[in-house]
């Protein structure tokens, strides 16, 4: 007699589990997809001794509000010629755990060679414009410097 109740306890658990599984399960897939076919671009001010320079972008990584922390879009490396405006670094990106988020700033990371040699280097842009993440949006970083 023990075993029949026992079945019926996990029936009737998974019969109760069974609106949230199906309810809930397609919203969360949905949200998870929502920050997709993102563009990015920069404004590529970067100068050395006065002159602006080409540089190379490696990736980008965007300051979520909500998620408290930054979050990584690599792609493959982009030149930005020099003094460009509004020049795409990649798109149809796919932003990870950032739907709805607001984006309050874009940290580029990218290389340049002012001189002799190819030398790393960080930007961070905090002036970040329509901050919420959806999909097909845009996000343009300002790149400024002297090398």
């Amino acid at each position: 007699m023990k075993k029949p109740a026992i079945l019926l306890g996990v029936a009737s658990l998974l019969t109760f589990m069974a609106p949230f599984a199906t309810t809930h399960a397609p919203q969360a897939a949905a949200l998870g997809n929502a920050c997709k076919n993102v563009t990015i671009k920069v404004d590529n001010n970067i100068t050395s001794n006065g002159s602006p320079i080409a540089v190379t972008v490696k990736k980008v990584k965007f300051w979520s509000i909500e998620e408290g922390d930054w979050l990584t879009e690599d792609f493959t490396n982009k030149t930005v010629p020099a003094g460009r405006q509004n020049y795409t670094v990649a798109s149809g990106q796919k932003v990870e755990n950032a739907e709805g988020d607001r984006i309050t700033k874009i940290k580029v990371y990218f290389k340049a060679k002012p001189h002799t040699k190819w030398i790393n280097f960080t930007v961070t842009d905090s002036s970040v414009a329509n901050q919420t993440c959806v999909a097909g949006k845009t996000y343009t970083a300002t790149m400024n410097g002297n090398l």
